[in-house]
């Protein structure tokens, strides 16, 4: 349902392994995610790749919820410390959502 939410929130997202996206669908602005079978071999090729799944799913994310927000909705995304420079936080703005703030965990 288009704009029916105040708030979504997505926390610690990861990307299943060998995720990309791969087309556009018709008739819709977003994108679609799909599997296949690529695998790094070393590990600085699978940590970029899971950087680009990652921000794929990301950008997905972002596509759906600026969607399903109603007008001044927010919409959470949790990451870790290790994700939180991911490419795809940059595809908010290209749906119309702008950054607010950054909040860090402290222990409870």
């Amino acid at each position: 349902r288009p704009a029916w939410f105040d708030c979504i929130a997505f926390n610690f997202p990861l990307a299943p392994r060998d995720v990309v996206v791969q087309k556009e669908t018709a008739g819709d602005d977003c994108k679609t995610l799909d599997v296949e079978a690529v695998r790094p071999a070393d590990h600085s090729q699978q940590l970029r790749a899971a950087y680009a799944e990652l921000s794929a799913l990301i950008e997905v994310f972002f596509c759906n919820a600026a969607h399903l927000l109603r007008p001044d909705g927010e919409c959470h995304l949790r990451l870790t410390d290790q994700y939180a420079t991911v490419r795809g936080l940059r595809a908010a703005e290209l749906y119309g959502l702008s950054f607010r703030g950054r909040v860090d965990f402290y222990p409870a």
